[in-house]
């Protein structure tokens, strides 16, 4: 009998080897399109286009090959040639090259567009063209432009000649400078700023950066001869910052303190309220152990265990149960399930599986008082997998069935599911 298949088999791009084609005298019944065989009476290999009759292949030739427009040659047997027809005037064949032949592109082929041939444009006037769909100049022309810029410094006005003159932008010492560099204009002041006398400010506030007492301010006040940071927006929070904007620290109006940067604490950190929040995505803890209900003492009492957020869903622990002496997990709420531990689990293996050797056609008996079984089959000298007719004749027993007996003993393996 032969073993049947109920999918499809993949063999992902790996050969099948010594295989044959069904052999039958007459077509099979009911086929589906691309279904094949060999029909033995006729000697063919047949398959089926979703229509009947079954195609047969068969060698071919073919029997002419014939020259269409543009083209010469051809024949109805032995060796044939297809030529390209040129008029060897405009195009030629060069090797197994067609190509525009030398001076075969004259005024006949091309179109007349109209323009003066000439040059235009000048250092006043510019040059414009037309083209058409075709990429050909239809028109050409010129435009004016002008060559005087305009320049002011708000009251008086100068103009300068692009042609002739030169644009200069200058400086003064000590407090502006100007730098030209590819083609960019830079007008700022000196790297340093160097004030030889006091600098004194009237008022109790310094702004940086356009800031207003509105907006935030440092300043100095005298009240404990302390300097202050200062946010004058309600709830506003105070920045110390290094160069490039980083801030190192932020002094929020709650009396909370944020850090941007990593914080060693040199000494014992004590944190003494009540909850320690961590936001961060990775922690790394140097002991090997973590200790929970560290401030238990004695006999034991409490569950202790690990519970994760899982925002609109329901959270899930990893609880051990000290009413149970158990490790559980939390699997929906208030549901939890006893984790296998490796003795339990050898015991739920063995009590589901069975294993024998048979040299061919036999009935096993495995015990396991179910039909919801897996054989698989193996040779014992090669270690490669056998294939066989399996039927389960009861819920303990399973008979294999070879159409030929198979060269070496043969390892049955029996695992029950569920």
């Amino acid at each position: 009998m032969a073993q049947k298949f109920l999918t499809s088999i993949n063999l992902t791009k790996n050969e099948l080897q010594n295989a044959r084609i069904q052999n039958l005298a007459t077509a099979p019944a009911s086929p589906v399109a691309g279904q094949i065989y060999f029909d033995t009476s006729e000697n063919a290999l047949k398959y089926y286009n979703g229509s009947l009759p079954w195609v047969t292949v068969k060698d071919g030739d073919i029997t002419s090959v014939i020259a269409g427009n543009g083209l010469v040659g051809g024949g109805t047997s032995g060796d044939v040639t297809l030529d390209i027809n040129t008029d060897n005037s405009t195009v030629e064949i060069n090797g197994d090259i067609l190509r525009v032949k030398a001076s075969g592109i004259t005024a006949n082929e091309l179109a007349s567009t109209g323009v003066t041939a000439g040059s235009y444009g000048s250092s006043t006037q510019i040059p414009t063209f037309t083209v058409d769909v075709d990429g050909r100049l239809t028109a050409a022309s010129t435009a004016t432009i002008s060559t005087d810029l305009s320049i002011s410094d708000g009251t008086n006005t100068d103009t300068v000649s692009l042609l002739s003159d030169t644009l200069t932008f200058s400086g003064t010492a000590n407090e502006v400078t100007t730098l030209v560099t590819d083609n960019i204009v830079t007008i700022g002041l000196p790297d340093d700023v160097i004030i030889t006398n006091d600098l004194t400010v009237s008022g109790n506030s310094v702004y940086f950066g356009g800031m207003t007492a509105g907006a935030g301010a440092l300043y100095y006040t005298s009240t404990g001869d302390r300097v202050t940071l200062a946010n004058y927006n309600t709830g506003g929070s105070v920045f110390i910052e290094v160069d490039g904007g980083t801030y190192i620290a932020k002094f929020n109006s709650d009396l909370s303190t944020q850090l941007a940067g990593d914080l060693i604490v040199d000494g014992n950190l004590t944190v003494s309220g009540t909850t320690t929040t961590v936001n961060t995505e990775t922690i790394l803890l140097a002991d090997n152990v973590i200790t929970l209900n560290s401030n238990a003492t004695g006999g034991a009492t409490e569950n202790a265990g690990i519970e994760v957020e899982r925002g609109s869903d329901s959270n899930v622990s990893l609880i051990w149960n000290e009413t149970t002496d158990k490790w559980q997990l939390e699997i929906s709420t208030g549901t939890f399930q006893n984790i296998a531990t490796e003795d339990y689990v050898d015991a739920a293996v063995s009590n589901n599986t069975y294993a024998t050797t048979i040299s061919n056609t036999a009935t096993i008996t495995h015990g396991l008082n179910s039909n919801d079984v897996i054989i698989q089959l193996y040779d014992t000298v090669t270690n490669e997998t056998v294939f066989s007719d399996v039927v389960r004749a009861s819920v303990n027993t399973a008979t294999i069935t070879f159409a030929s007996a198979p060269t070496n003993p043969i390892r049955v393996l029996v695992t029950k599911i569920g």
